[in-house]
């Protein structure tokens, strides 16, 4: 039983939020993974060593490796494209910038207030192995939609040879 004079929780009211986000954009699509991910990594998921071993079912297929920060894996990424054309990690570096700055931004002003902040919609691998029908996949880095992850598992999976 609660005290009567305890004020109910107010519920926040997306007809009028500051950033035009609505009850879908702030919903974890999968509250278990996304609290998982962002308590491993926070909200902001800054370049850290932090990683884990997961493997996902994403439309179908297998796709296992370790979760790593959205920060990481935009250093990762960049490094990666920085020996094959400096224009190109110029213009990722600024694009990533850029967002990083916006997002990082509006989160600190969003928490400031009190309002609900958004869950990364984007989990971040390295050392994946993807597995399909026939064939291993083995890319260094993978980002996927979390709103295509049909089951998870921790821990990384790999093939038993018959």
């Amino acid at each position: 039983m609660t005290d009567a004079t305890e004020e109910a929780p107010v519920l926040h009211d997306y007809t009028n939020d500051p950033d035009g986000y609505t009850r879908k954009d702030i919903q974890a699509v999968d509250f278990m993974l996304q609290s998982f991910v962002a308590g491993a990594f926070g909200l902001e998921q800054e370049d850290t060593d932090a990683s884990f071993g997961i493997t996902l079912n994403v439309s179908g297929l297998v796709i296992s490796g370790n979760a790593i920060p959205l920060g990481r894996w935009t250093r990762l990424t960049l490094e990666k494209v920085k020996p094959n054309s400096e224009v190109m990690a110029e213009a990722f570096t600024m694009i990533t910038d850029s967002m990083t700055e916006a997002v990082s931004k509006r989160f600190k002003r969003r928490t400031e207030a009190n309002l609900p902040t958004p869950y990364n919609k984007f989990l971040h691998l390295k050392d994946v192995t993807i597995f399909t029908p026939g064939e291993t996949l083995q890319p260094d880095l993978w980002r996927v939609n979390v709103e295509h992850v049909t089951g998870w598992n921790l821990g990384m999976f790999s093939a038993v040879p018959r």
